[in-house]
């Protein structure tokens, strides 16, 4: 349905309207300009005539679609639009040069927060056994999700303990250290791994499992002697065979610091010294005369009868001899637990 006249003359108002409105503008800006007007000026004029511009580009697009005129009425109303839109693209450039670079106000930036994402990865309690080639692997999933800074790697890595490991890591929480993941990791690294001599003797007491093929046995148990030198394998067959309390007491620090020779002169120095101080609190203690020995001074009535034993072999032999036992002796046909006098009386 075509439009009506009447919506087509208030188009043209429109458009005519506006136009006229844009030339005027743009010759208040050019004597604006002609008499250097200052940076805000031009901004203002320049915000304004840039606004009035798309309002008549809308309204001579409606009109356009509207009208019934003929080309050449058409043809004459687009001549006169682009002169003005040219007319319009010249004084805004203008003024953008009276405005210069003081009237471009910037807004402050928020600074780009990334998300940290989320790491799919088996938690640090899987890995206590071995937190060495856990951490190796993590930073492996860390390097190919992008996540380099230390704040970030600490982040993640707390992630993936629990409680209790999480406890351990509290004083670098709180301490704002520029080197959170690095601290943590030499942290738990230290706690959680075994010493040379556990790991040596966990390598030798290491069987496979039921249907383990040797293959994948022998990785498992590789990582436990990656750093085991030959020495250290002697320093443990020897040590072992030393008393529990001197294995004890070098199976830490001393057994990864000595030399095989020193280890074995602080072995035998320790092992020498533990005789020593059992000798002396024997002799500071002595055994007590029949102490854990009292029972064999029980005869054989009152070992099964106890106290109510009537008869007894005599106070030689059993120290609950009493007078009103019956005194039996070693006499074979004195049997049984009748009550009777005492012969000797």
């Amino acid at each position: 349905m075509p439009p009506k006249k009447i919506d087509e003359r208030v188009l043209l108002d429109k458009y005519e309207s506006l136009n006229e409105r844009i030339v005027s503008l743009i010759n208040s800006a050019q004597i604006k300009i002609d008499e250097k007007c200052k940076p805000t000026t031009a901004k203002i004029l320049a915000s304004a005539i840039l606004k009035l511009a798309k309002e008549l580009e809308e309204a001579f697009s409606e009109w356009i679609s509207a009208t019934s005129t003929s080309d050449e009425t058409l043809a004459a109303a687009r001549k006169i639009r682009n002169t003005s839109a040219m007319k319009t693209d010249e004084i805004l450039v203008e003024l953008q040069i009276a405005a210069g670079p003081l009237d471009i106000e910037t807004k402050p930036q928020k600074p780009d927060v990334a998300k940290l994402p989320k790491v799919e990865f088996r938690s640090f309690d899987t890995g206590k056994s071995n937190p060495k080639l856990w951490f190796e692997q993590l930073e492996v999933i860390l390097k190919t999700m992008a996540i380099t800074s230390q704040e970030q790697r600490f982040a993640s890595l707390l992630r993936l303990v629990d409680e209790s490991t999480s406890s351990l890591l509290s004083s670098i929480t709180r301490s704002n250290s520029p080197f959170p993941y690095k601290e943590a990791r030499e942290l738990l690294i230290k706690e959680f791994s075994l010493s040379k001599y556990d790991r040596v003797r966990s390598y030798f007491e290491a069987s496979p499992a039921d249907d383990e093929k040797l293959t994948i046995f022998a990785s498992r148990v590789e990582v436990l002697v990656e750093d085991i030198s030959m020495d250290d394998v002697r320093k443990f067959c020897l040590l072992r065979h030393a008393p529990a309390q001197v294995r004890l007491q070098l199976s830490g620090k001393g057994f990864e610091t000595l030399s095989l020779g020193d280890l074995l002169m602080e072995a035998d120095t320790l092992s020498q010294r533990a005789k020593l101080d059992a000798q002396l609190v024997a002799a500071i203690h002595p055994k007590q005369k029949g102490k854990g020995k009292f029972n064999k001074k029980q005869c054989g009535f009152h070992r099964k009868f106890g106290r109510e034993a009537k008869s007894c072999t005599g106070p030689e032999k059993c120290s609950f001899w009493s007078e009103n036992l019956r005194f039996v002796g070693d006499r074979p046909d004195d049997k049984g637990n009748d009550p009777g006098s005492s012969l000797r009386g």
